[in-house]
């Protein structure tokens, strides 16, 4: 599901919601789109108002919030439904490469555990130097569930695959960067 925000000729902006057809009815979808454009008019009507107080959907209470990190969320969903499809790459030439939760869950933790072999802790932080890509994504998820926090790194020098910005990472962090499919320290590669 994507949602495209854009302006229409008159000048107000304009809220496209793109989803597949067969995972989604399409009262369901302008439902989400309503619910949206609603609570953004509310939020922009009503600066000072708590946001809960804002968005809750008439007739029900708010779940409870519980305490989480990203990382155990994603292993929730991972075991919830490992065939699902987790991360679709499209490329250019319309070629899409997808990985399911499954097979994402297993790179992230060869992943995760080199950096754990490096120094990540929690309160390190992770130069991530690779493009949107599946294994960006499968490097943002291993970053936290080592423990981590990552830090996208967009990178203006390439020598011999590898990427760097400065001379040196940043103080107290580990990080790892590489051409598409390739991870240092360890020998993680994403799955073709």
């Amino acid at each position: 599901m994507t949602l495209v925000v854009e302006r229409a000729p008159e000048g107000r902006s304009r809220f496209n919601l793109i989803y597949d057809a067969e995972l989604l009815r399409h009262e369901r979808a302008e439902a989400i789109l309503h619910s949206f454009t609603q609570a953004l008019a509310d939020l922009l009507g009503r600066p000072d108002d708590r946001v809960g107080a804002l968005v809750r959907a008439p007739g029900r209470a708010p779940a409870a919030d519980r305490p989480t990190t990203l990382g155990k969320l994603f292993d929730a969903a991972a075991r919830r439904d490992p065939a699902a499809t987790a991360v679709t790459q499209c490329g250019p030439d319309g070629a899409a490469r997808s990985l399911t939760y499954g097979e994402l869950a297993a790179a992230k933790t060869t992943l995760a555990t080199a950096l754990r072999a490096a120094g990540v802790r929690p309160g390190r932080r992770v130069a991530v130097a690779v493009p949107r890509s599946v294994e960006q994504v499968v490097a943002l998820v291993a970053a936290v569930t080592a423990g981590g926090a990552y830090v996208p790194w967009t990178s203006p020098i390439r020598t011999n695959g590898w990427s760097t910005s400065s001379p040196t990472p940043p103080r107290r962090s580990s990080s790892w960067t590489g051409s598409t499919g390739t991870a240092s320290p360890g020998s993680w590669t994403a799955p073709a």
